[in-house]
């Protein structure tokens, strides 16, 4: 397992492979986020995780008006989290839906890290996609995919150094970026 992507990035007809570099990138797995969260519901008492950030340029995307790179979050400490959020600038987001916002004191187990460890990313792989291969990696999540759209997998992985949900499980975490609005979801399905 540790030859497959650690993440794949969907974007106008390319998949990306993501995995672990030994150099410095701009994108990057876990570490604290960067990006304030300006308002949203209250909830806890763990905070969201920072999976991943994403160097744009890397990929394509042009999304000035937010920036240069885009972090994903996700709520691992909250059981069948359901979570979306409004990139309101360069690093400020607004929380629009955070399901359930009670986080468990020991989910997804005991000694769960507050901050996931960081390494850099590096693209290892490129080919090229379909909306209907699109549709077939994010099959659990139930979204339809546009092709204006970024789609993000951080998949199960020995290198992540911790368990995405338990240990064992086969779990991926789905992200869908509007990099016109800004608008991001995230859900996590079967790997």
């Amino acid at each position: 397992m540790p030859d497959s992507p650690v993440a794949s990035v969907y974007f106008r007809g390319q998949k990306f492979l993501l995995g672990r570099s030994s150099a410095e990138s701009l994108s990057y797995f876990g570490g604290p986020g960067s990006d304030a969260i300006i308002e949203g519901p209250r909830y806890g008492p763990r905070r969201l995780h920072h999976l991943l950030t994403l160097n744009h340029g890397q990929f394509g995307i042009k999304a000035l008006r937010f920036g240069f790179k885009v972090s994903f979050y996700y709520g691992l400490c909250f059981e069948g989290c359901k979570l979306e959020w409004q990139r309101t600038a360069m690093s400020a987001v607004r929380i629009t839906r955070l399901d359930p916002r009670k986080a468990g004191r020991e989910y997804p187990y005991f000694g769960y890290p507050d901050v996931l460890p960081y390494f850099p990313l590096a693209i290892t792989g490129q080919e090229d996609c379909t909306l209907a291969d699109i549709k077939d990696a994010i099959s659990s999540v139930a979204w339809e995919p546009a092709a204006d759209r970024v789609y993000v997998v951080v998949h199960s992985h020995p290198d992540l150094g911790v368990a995405l949900i338990a240990p064992g499980a086969d779990v991926d975490i789905v992200f869908e970026y509007d990099t016109q609005t800004g608008r991001i979801r995230a859900a996590s399905q079967a790997g």
